[in-house]
């Protein structure tokens, strides 16, 4: 081998060992293990179930006992308590948002509007309606639709045919800036949002 050769061989080799003797720091890290979504999808649905049905039946006891307006007192200062209650349970955030509130601290973010048109899209072309979930940052948020059923309507429905002239008052003396009215049975009234915190 002559002395051009020699070199280019050493040349070769020592290119070789560079590539191979690369910065630890520089190696590809393995990627987050996919989150399965499917698993908080229908988990937050059981909650989103759950935490509905216990407000619904408290509500038909206490409309039992005193008509619609001793529901409207229970909203006003045991709705929210108890849902957080059912949140401590779950280890979850719950809420129900909409985009005609009742309460100030339900209303719904760009994100949930979105979803709300979507799913009114939808009722307009007779489909159903499915849970919807993001993977965040730090949490896994998951929406379900909140529909209205006919013991809605004597507190969200149209004023004087459904809602009472005594049971509006009461309304209003809460909740002076109130939207949550002028609804039929079977429309989207707003959402249930579940929010999980990602596990390590």
């Amino acid at each position: 081998m002559n002395s051009k050769g020699f070199l280019l061989v050493i040349l070769l080799f020592t290119l070789n060992s560079c590539k191979e003797n690369t910065d630890p720091q520089q190696k590809v890290q393995p990627a987050e293990q996919a989150i399965d979504t499917r698993e908080y999808l229908k988990k937050g649905q059981q909650i989103a179930m759950q935490t509905q049905q216990v407000l619904g039946t408290t509500l038909k006891q206490k409309i039992a006992e005193g008509g619609p307006e001793n529901a409207i007192a229970f909203c006003n200062l045991r709705a929210l308590p108890i849902t957080d209650s059912l949140a401590k349970v779950h280890h979850a955030r719950i809420r129900r948002v909409t985009n005609k509130t009742r309460n100030g601290v339900n209303r719904a973010n760009s994100e949930a509007l979105s979803i709300m048109k979507r799913y009114k899209d939808q009722l307009e072309k007779g489909e159903t309606l499915e849970g919807v979930v993001y993977v965040k940052n730090d949490h896994i948020q998951t929406y379900y639709p909140i529909m209205t059923a006919h013991l809605c309507m004597q507190c969200h429905g149209i004023p004087v045919t459904d809602i009472k002239a005594g049971t509006m008052s009461s309304i209003l003396e809460r909740y002076p800036a109130d939207r949550a009215k002028g609804y039929t049975p079977g429309e989207l009234r707003g959402l249930w949002s579940i929010q999980f915190e990602k596990q390590p």
